[in-house]
């Protein structure tokens, strides 16, 4: 009705819900108990957290929750906050829009075992308009996510995701997930390469280090400095939690990621040689130095918080790029990139390889012809899958 402005705010810890009068500039928090963060970043256009209500009487909302996003409520006159109920099976609401009349809104929803619909609410209802694919999987062969929470060697909780192995008891071969990045943040929503390999035999471990989004702003801000420490130190952990819990294989645990994720991947094989029993790296940072001259607009300056600035951060520079300690290196690594990326340029794999290459350590190296910081071609998706599945069987399931 033109008399308020809403907008989201991290000020007390948290992206919270505010409500500001424009005609007498007065602003209240809506959500000062929410421990999840309303706003998310805005790495693309289009996202949207909130809505009016058409009589203007509330607000709805998604907000952070145990890994994934929720939607919620608020009545604008008491702060009343319910959770939309018709959306309760869903663990991943995004994309939110308010219909121009009556009570209704719109979102992209989905779970670990449901992909991707737009679904509409009204009447309190859930009316699916349109679905990302056929759904046709059944639901035994699906993993249901949950989310995951362990303390960091200095006692700080670390969040990620666990998607067990579909059919096994017991401890099992661990994909360790790291997301770019870095400051991203790995959902509790469907994914159909994570259910490819859960249903064979795999359970995937996704790890929101700190410096990820979606806990908070002081979990987020932990990284800065110190991207290529908190990241493979909570990756580390991460995996001997798994194996306290029993829940891994100590002898079979991989590390995989692209990106800022394929840094802490190679980082993190550097550090820790011998305790994962392979990696997966898919255009993967190995020098911090070209990442800071060649790096596209959007990320231009990227490393001067996360790292520092240059030339007085050279020193860390070199401490934290893997390919100056690439010698330390000794675990099978199979090497994926696009020839056309201009996000994570093709010298960065090349580098790591030449060094692999020269101190005979196994490895592979896939260049896919014509793409660039990931996948867009169906039949480059396919043989990257095809690829990683038998490297796995060679150097970890059979060797």
């Amino acid at each position: 009705d033109g008399k308020w402005l809403a907008y989201a705010s991290d000020e007390g810890g948290h992206s919270q819900l505010w409500l500001h009068d424009l005609a007498s500039s007065e602003r209240r928090c809506l959500t000062p108990d929410n421990e999840g963060d309303v706003a998310t970043p805005g790495w693309i256009q289009g996202l949207s957290v909130m809505a009016f209500s058409a009589d203007s009487q509330r607000i709805h909302y998604t907000r952070s929750l145990d890994g994934g996003r929720r939607a919620f409520s608020v009545e604008l006159s008491n702060a009343a906050v319910e959770p939309v109920s018709a959306l309760s099976e869903y663990t991943d609401v995004t994309h939110l829009a308010s219909a121009p009349r009556g009570n209704e809104i719109v979102v992209v929803a989905s779970s670990s075992v449901i992909p991707a619909r737009v679904v509409t609410v009204r009447k309190s209802k859930a009316h699916v308009e349109a679905r990302s694919s056929s759904e046709s999987l059944k639901a035994n062969d699906l993993s249901v996510g949950q989310p995951l929470r362990w303390s960091s060697a200095q006692g700080d909780p670390v969040h990620g995701l666990l998607f067990p192995a579909v059919g096994v008891d017991g401890p099992s071969p661990v994909l360790v997930s790291i997301h770019g990045g870095p400051t991203s943040q790995d959902h509790l929503c469907f994914d159909i390469e994570t259910q490819y390999w859960t249903s064979r035999g795999w359970s995937v471990m996704c790890v929101n280090h700190r410096g990820s989004t979606g806990y908070g702003r002081h979990y987020m801000a932990a990284l800065r400095g110190q991207w290529g420490v908190l990241d493979v130190e909570d990756t580390v952990s991460g995996a001997r939690h798994l194996i306290d819990a029993g829940i891994a294989d100590p002898h079979r645990i991989v590390l995989m990621g692209g990106s800022a994720g394929g840094y802490t991947v190679l980082r993190t094989l550097t550090l820790h040689p011998g305790l994962f029993r392979a990696a997966i790296c898919r255009y993967g940072i190995s020098s911090l130095f070209g990442l800071a001259r060649t790096t596209h607009k959007f990320e231009a300056h990227y490393t001067d918080l996360l790292v520092g600035l240059l030339p007085h951060a050279a020193d860390l520079f070199r401490e934290r790029s893997p390919i100056y300690a690439a010698d330390a290196i000794r675990d099978p690594v199979a090497l994926f990139q696009g020839d056309e990326d201009d996000v994570v340029t093709k010298d960065q794999s090349d580098d790591i390889v030449a060094s692999l290459r020269a101190r005979g350590v196994q490895h592979e190296y896939h260049v896919y012809e014509g793409e660039g910081h990931g996948w867009r071609r169906p039949e480059t998706k396919e043989a990257y899958i095809r690829s990683v599945e038998s490297f796995l069987e060679q150097h970890v399931l059979y060797s």
